[in-house]
């Protein structure tokens, strides 16, 4: 079966983390990734200021992915930051669709998963698919997770079982299959 996850992708406006969902709207998924997206950022695009509003997005206990933080329009200090997300339990995502598209990004994904790969930070494939076409393809995001020997261990969603552990951990969700027959993924 396929299992569904209420989701989405909130953008990261500003050096102070602040999102553009409130903590009332993101209450109601059950997974929340945290994305910069140029169209949205109104303010100087230095790795300082980047570097700020990632530590800020980490201290949102709703937020469960940064999303595609190898785009080079946002450099941040990327092994303190690294680092932190993992302290703070976000995982990393790795984004075919940037890795594609957007200039600069397969290079600075090939140091972020460098040193996810070092610290043992977990991260997240996505697609980014824009039309079903694309959807559980990532082909360049294999090949750059191939080069680097990247631990299966460390990529989450490889595993649906996973996703949905966390999901439940973070949300106390219960899934119906396992509610069905007595069981829940609650801690």
């Amino acid at each position: 079966g396929v299992w569904l996850l209420k989701g989405v992708e909130a953008n990261i406006m500003d050096e102070f983390g602040t999102l553009d969902m409130n903590a009332d709207e993101l209450k109601f998924c059950e997974w929340v990734i945290a994305s910069y997206h140029g169209s949205c950022a109104n303010f100087p695009l230095t790795p300082e200021l980047i570097t700020q509003g990632y530590k800020k997005v980490c201290e949102n206990p709703l937020v469960d992915v940064i999303g595609h933080p190898t785009t080079a329009l946002f450099p941040f200090d990327y092994e303190p930051v690294l680092k932190l997300f993992k302290e703070a339990g976000k995982l990393v995502e790795i984004n075919e669709s940037s890795l594609q598209w957007k200039r600069g990004a397969l290079e600075n994904a090939k140091t972020v998963y460098a040193l996810c790969k070092k610290h043992e930070i977990p991260i997240v494939l996505n697609t980014d698919a824009h039309y079903a076409g694309l959807v559980g393809k990532t082909p360049i995001a294999e090949q750059l997770l191939r080069e680097l020997d990247f631990p299966e261990k460390l990529i989450v969603n490889l595993e649906a079982e996973r996703v949905m552990e966390l999901a439940a951990k973070k949300r106390g969700i219960v899934f119906t299959e396992k509610a069905e027959k007595g069981e829940t993924y609650e801690s």
